[in-house]
C-alpha cells in the first residue's frame, strides 16, 4: 500500500474519532479534540511514510542487486563455456559485431577491441564462394535460424573449421534486431574423421593412390633416385562438371577411370626408360577431377620431352558408353631435387596448374622462381583488396556515350579504379580477374552498382529525359546472388529511376542461355532496367543471342572499330550488326573511337551511337555532372 492510501485512511479514522469523540477525554473542548486528532493524524502519517520508505529503499536495493546478480551471472557464464559467442546489430549499417566472449578471443585470435564493429564475414577472408556463405546471408537476411560448418582463418591466417550456429533475436521492441552466433572448432574432429575414413591406400573409384599415400610413396621415390631429380605433373580435366551434367555420373566416373589407366601406363613406361623401376605405378587421384603423377629424371632436360608425351597420351580420344570425347586437359609440372619436402612439391606442381588452367589455351605450365613471385604478388594484391574493400578505396569515373551526329552526350558507363594508397588509381584489368577468383567480386560489384544507381539518381534529378548510365556485373554476381531481388532493392533503397540504369553483360554470361539465367534477364526488363552485351562479337555471342535475350543495347567491340578503314570484312559486319539491331528495336553503340575517320566511317554504315577518346575519357563524377551541365545551358 502507496503512502498517500495510507495517509487519506489515517484522516478518514481521526476526523471520525474528533466527530464521535470516542476514547477522548470528557473535559475536552471540541476545538482541543480537533487539535489532538490532527496531532495524532499528523503523527501516524509522518510514522508511516517513514516505515514504507525504508521498506521501499530496501526492496529497490535488493532488486539492483538481484539483476547485478543476474548480469554478472551472465557474463561469468559466457566466459565460462568453450564456444565462441558473438553478437551482431542486424540493423546496423554493415551488421557489426556488438559483442564477442572469451572463447570467440581464443578461437579466432581476434581481440574483442579487434572483433567488434566489423562484420563477422571478415573470419571468412578471401574464401566467399563457399556454399555455405549464401546459406548464412539467406538466413540472416530473413531472420531464420541456421547451422552450418564452414572455412574460416584466425588472425595469423590460419584455417579452421567453424561450426557455426546463427540464432536470430529480437529487440525491446519485438522486432528482429540482433543475431546470436555460437561458434565452435572443429578442425580436429574433421581431421580426425578424414583419417579414420582413408583406411584404404587407394581411391576407390579409380585404384591409384590416393593424395596421402602418393605423397609417402612420392618421398619413397626420392630416397630411390638420389641425386637425380623428380618430375611431379599436376593435370586438371577441363570442364568436367559439364560431363558429369551432360552425360551423367556413371560416364563421369568411366571417363576419370579410363585417365588412370592411361596415366598408369604412361607412368610404367616412363619409369622403365629412366632405368627406375620402383618407379612405377607412381599416379594418385587428389581430386574429382585432378590427377597427379611422379616420373625420376635421369637429367632435368628431358622433363619438357616427358609432359610433351604425356599431352600425347591423352590426346586420343575416350570412347565411353553413348559418347566419343575428345578431352582437354590443363597441366603443371615441376622438377623438384631429391631434398624437397614431398608436400612443396605438391604446392609448386599445385601452383603451376592453376597457371595453365588461367590459360586461355591450357598451355602447359612449369613452375619456377617467377611464377612463385607472381603467385606471391597475387597473394598480396587478394590481401591489399581485402583492406581496400573495408576502406573502400574505390571509385567510379564515367565515360560519355555520345550521339554522333549531334555530340550530346546521351549517356554514361561507369569504370570502376581502385584508389590505391601508394600506386594511385589502378585499372580493373589488374585486380578484377583476382576479385573473381577469391569472390571478392561480390562485394565489389555490390559496392559498385550502388555508387552507380546513386550517381545515376544525381545525374537525372531534373531531367525530362534520363542519360542512362551502364554499369558492368561480373558473372559470379548472376551466378552466386539473386540479381532480380538486389537490383529491386537498390532501386527502392535510392529511389533511382529504372530506366536511367543499364547493367552490361559479358558474353561468357550471355552465352549462359539457360532457363534461369533468361528468367533473371527478363525481370530486369520488366523493372526497366536496361540490358547491353559489351564487346559484342569477340567471343561467344553471335547475332542469335539478340533475338533469344531481352536485349536494349549492344556495343561493338573497339576491335572492330581499329582499321575499320582498311577492312571491308569489319564494315560489314558492324553494318549487318546494325540493320538487324534497327530492325529489332536494339540500341547500337561503338567503343574505342579515336579518330574522325571512324566516326565518319561509322555514321555512313548507320551507327549513330559512339563511345571513346575522341569524345572524351573517363572522368570523376563531379566532372561528368559538370560537363552535362555545360551542354544543356
Amino acid at each position: 500500500m502507496t503512502v498517500p492510501v495510507l495517509v487519506y485512511l489515517t484522516m478518514v479514522a481521526m476526523s471520525v474519532m474528533a466527530i464521535e469523540g470516542l476514547h477522548l477525554p470528557l473535559r475536552m473542548s471540541v476545538r482541543g479534540h480537533l487539535g489532538f486528532v490532527i496531532k495524532i493524524a499528523l503523527l501516524m502519517v509522518a510514522i508511516s511514510a517513514f516505515y514504507l520508505s525504508r521498506v521501499m529503499r530496501r526492496r529497490a536495493v535488493a532488486d539492483e542487486q538481484t539483476i547485478h546478480g543476474a548480469l554478472s551471472v551472465c557474463a561469468r557464464a559466457l566466459a565460462a563455456i568453450d564456444e565462441g559467442v558473438l553478437l551482431s546489430n542486424v540493423c546496423a549499417p554493415g551488421m557489426p559485431l556488438i559483442h564477442v566472449n572469451p572463447a570467440f578471443e581464443r578461437i579466432t585470435g581476434y581481440t574483442a577491441k579487434e572483433a567488434i564493429g566489423k562484420n563477422c564475414r571478415y573470419l571468412q577472408g578471401a574464401d566467399r564462394l563457399q556454399p555455405q556463405v549464401a546459406q548464412i546471408r539467406a538466413a540472416v537476411e530473413n531472420g531464420k535460424e541456421v547451422r552450418v560448418t564452414l572455412r574460416n582463418y584466425r588472425k595469423d591466417g590460419s584455417l579452421f573449421w567453424n561450426d557455426l550456429h546463427l540464432i536470430p533475436i529480437t529487440g525491446v521492441d519485438g522486432k528482429y534486431q540482433y543475431s546470436m552466433g555460437i561458434i565452435r572448432d572443429v578442425t580436429e574432429y574433421r581431421e580426425m574423421r578424414s583419417r579414420l575414413s582413408q583406411v584404404e591406400n587407394l581411391d576407390r573409384l579409380t585404384s591409384v593412390a590416393n593424395r596421402y599415400f602418393f605423397q609417402d610413396r612420392l618421398a619413397a621415390l626420392q630416397e630411390t633416385t638420389k641425386p637425380h631429380a623428380v618430375l611431379v605433373a599436376k593435370l586438371d580435366i577441363a570442364r568436367f562438371h559439364e560431363i558429369n551434367t551432360s552425360y551423367g555420373y556413371e560416364t563421369g566416373d568411366l571417363l576419370l577411370k579410363q585417365v588412370a589407366e592411361r596415366l598408369l601406363k604412361f607412368s610404367n613406361n616412363a619409369a622403365v626408360d629412366s632405368g627406375y623401376s620402383e618407379g612405377a605405378d607412381l599416379v594418385g587421384r587428389l581430386a574429382a577431377d585432378e590427377f597427379v603423377l611422379a616420373v625420376p629424371l635421369p637429367t632435368p632436360e628431358t622433363a619438357e620431352k616427358i609432359m610433351d608425351r604425356l599431352r600425347d597420351v591423352l590426346r586420343p580420344q575416350f570412347v565411353l558408353p553413348g559418347a566419343t570425347l575428345e578431352i582437354r586437359f590443363a597441366f603443371g609440372f615441376t622438377v623438384a631435387a631429391c631434398n624437397t619436402e614431398p608436400t612443396a612439391i605438391m604446392r609448386q606442381a599445385g601452383m603451376a596448374l592453376q597457371e595453365s588452367k588461367r590459360s586461355r589455351l591450357r598451355e602447359v605450365r612449369e613452375f619456377n622462381s617467377k611464377l612463385a613471385v607472381v603467385l606471391r604478388q597475387r597473394m598480396q594484391l587478394t590481401t591489399e583488396l581485402q583492406q581496400a574493400l573495408r576502406h573502400e578505396d574505390f571509385t567510379l569515373h564515367y565515360q560519355p556515350k555520345v550521339d554522333m551526329t549531334t555530340g550530346a552526350v546521351t549517356g554514361a558507363e561507369a569504370l570502376l579504379r581502385w584508389c590505391h594508397p601508394v600506386f594511385g588509381l589502378q585499372s580493373p584489368a589488374l585486380f578484377v580477374p583476382i576479385a573473381e577468383e577469391t569472390g571478392l567480386i561480390l562485394d565489389i560489384g555490390a559496392w559498385a552498382f550502388k555508387a552507380a544507381a546513386s550517381f545515376a539518381g544525381q545525374l537525372n534529378r531534373e531531367r525530362r529525359e534520363p542519360l542512362p548510365v551502364s554499369v558492368n556485373v561480373s558473372q559470379l554476381q548472376f551466378t552466386h546472388r539473386d540479381m532480380s531481388k538486389f537490383v529491386s532493392e537498390v532501386l527502392l533503397e535510392m529511389h533511382v529511376d529504372p530506366r536511367t540504369l543499364v547493367i552490361e553483360l559479358t558474353e561468357s554470361l550471355v552465352a549462359d542461355s539457360s532457363d534461369e539465367s533468361l528468367t533473371v534477364f527478363r525481370r530486369l526488363r520488366e523493372m526497366g532496367i536496361g540490358l547491353s552485351i559489351d564487346d559484342f562479337g569477340t567471343g561467344y555471342s553471335g547475332l542469335r543471342y539478340l533475338e533469344i535475350f531481352p536485349i536494349s543495347e549492344v556495343k561493338i567491340d573497339r576491335s572492330f572499330v581499329q582499321g575499320l578503314d582498311r577492312s571491308r570484312a569489319k564494315r560489314l559486319i558492324i553494318e549487318s550488326v546494325v540493320r538487324l539491331a534497327a530492325e529489332l528495336d536494339i540500341a547500337v553503340v561503338a567503343e574505342g573511337i579515336e579518330t574522325e575517320m571512324q566516326r565518319s566511317s561509322l555514321l555512313e554504315l548507320g551507327c549513330r551511337y559512339g563511345q571513346g577518346y575522341l569524345f572524351g575519357r573517363p572522368v570523376s563524377a563531379d566532372t561528368f555532372l559538370g560537363l552535362v551541365k555545360q551542354q544543356s545551358v
